[in-house]
């Protein structure tokens, strides 16, 4: 009994696929109470079997090299049988949408904002040339066309320039206008490696004995880059930000202007980066029997170890984000400081906290991005132990045929353990007790 992931199964041993779709727990363990899809693989192989194969889009990406090998010999007569099996399968992918004729033009499936449920216009439709409302490489205002700081965005060494806005616009986007867009850039397939290994022993006991045991393990890498960090119009910039430039000051004074909301995308993060690796590793033994009269039986005992590592790395750590950016001018030093170390609280400070200049394309700096950047990580591993035996038989026929019989039982122990970095564990019990 095998309850392993389709893609990890040794390809060229695979003799058929069998469809129930009932109840088939008596059979195949209590997993399959509602059915269950059973990929036969042969007990017993002999001589070479190799199957390779090419695949290449017609836009010369997503290479997609496959090898699968199995060879087996036979011993003491045929009573003895080793196999072996091994696959390969590599896909590079493509992480760039506008590489296709339909992504480029920067498209999005667009909500109309002028929609209702009775003026009969389309909630969402394909359109083309669209660009973030509320997002810039430099950062830009997220206010009401009321405000005097409505349409500001901020260019090279954060100097004040007009944003234009499209038609019409969203909350995420805009079609036409001055702003920026990274639409193109997003992922069509990630880059997948998967390697996998089966080895199996046949041993005919008797005409009515056989004893097996085998041997599966496979590895699964996934590489994936997401969008940089973005703030979609969530930040809130103080009129005393350490940053902030004076014309924008001067107007948040004359109008009594606190606050404002702020959005940016971060190119000086880099991109995000996604990986991950699945391994699985099965060791199972059993005898099979035929007790005479059609009646057959079997019983393994199997142990599986499943591990899953995956890595967040350019993350932004959002505590420290925050904190930086919410920067002003130290009384005493006459430099930028983050607020926590520069109020009269105590309580908070944090001497490593860095400033963080949010205003103009590549303003942040090395500093800053060693301060809120991070590596997240999730590290799990899940083992299963279990016995199982069958007995199947037909006790007697009818006019319709033989009356078939099955009666199976398991026992099944499984264990999960899992690790993440300290930041993440602090998140999760967090939202835990919310």
């Amino acid at each position: 009994m095998c309850r392993l992931p389709i893609y990890i199964f040794p390809v060229s041993l695979i003799s058929g696929v069998e469809v129930v779709t009932g109840g088939a727990s008596a059979a195949y363990g209590s997993d399959a109470v509602a059915g269950v899809v059973n990929f036969s693989i042969l007990k017993k192989f002999e001589g070479l079997k190799v199957d390779a194969s090419y695949g290449i889009s017609d836009y010369g990406d997503a290479n997609r090299p496959v090898l699968s090998g199995a060879v087996g010999k036979s011993f003491m007569a045929g009573r003895l049988n080793i196999t072996l099996a091994g696959d390969f399968y590599r896909n590079t992918g493509q992480t760039n949408v506008d590489t296709r004729p339909w992504g480029q033009g920067d498209p999005v499936l667009f909500s109309n904002p002028n929609y209702t449920a009775t003026n009969g216009q389309t909630k969402n439709y394909i359109a083309y040339n669209a660009r973030y409302s509320r997002m810039t490489f430099g950062g830009v205002t997220v206010v009401p066309a009321s405000s005097p700081l409505y349409g500001i965005q901020f260019g090279t060494n954060g100097t004040p320039t007009p944003f234009t806005y499209g038609t019409p616009v969203n909350t995420i986007f805009m079609l036409g206008g001055s702003g920026v867009s990274i639409i193109g850039t997003g992922n069509i397939l990630s880059p997948i490696t998967r390697y996998s290994g089966f080895g199996r022993v046949n041993f005919e006991v008797s005409d009515s004995l056989t004893a097996w045991a085998d041997v599966l393990w496979s590895r699964v890498e996934v590489q994936s880059d997401l969008a940089p960090n973005y703030d979609n119009g969530t930040l809130t910039i103080q009129r005393d930000n350490a940053f902030l430039p004076a014309s924008i000051r001067a107007t948040m004074v004359a109008n009594n202007i606190n606050s404002f909301a702020f959005g940016r995308l971060n190119l000086e993060d880099g991109s995000a980066q996604n990986n991950s690796e699945a391994r699985a590793l099965r060791y199972a033994a059993g005898l099979e029997g035929k007790l005479g009269g059609g009646w057959e039986w079997d019983l393994h005992i199997q142990r599986s170890e499943n591990k899953f590592y995956q890595e967040a790395g350019n993350n932004r750590i959002q505590s420290r984000w925050f904190q930086g950016v919410d920067s002003v001018i130290s009384p005493v030093t006459g430099q930028p400081v983050c607020r926590i170390n520069a109020n009269a609280s105590a309580a908070d400070d944090n001497p490593a906290c860095v400033p963080i200049n949010v205003f103009g394309a590549g303003s942040i700096s090395p500093a800053a991005l060693a301060w809120y950047r991070g590596t997240s990580f999730y590290d799990s591993r899940m083992n299963q132990d279990s016995v199982g035996a069958n007995v199947a038989g037909s006790p007697f026929q009818t006019w319709a045929g033989d009356v078939k019989v099955a009666v199976g039982g398991e026992y099944r122990h499984e264990s999960i353990s899992s690790v993440s970095d300290p930041i993440s564990q602090i998140l999760v019990i967090g939202r835990a007790h919310v």
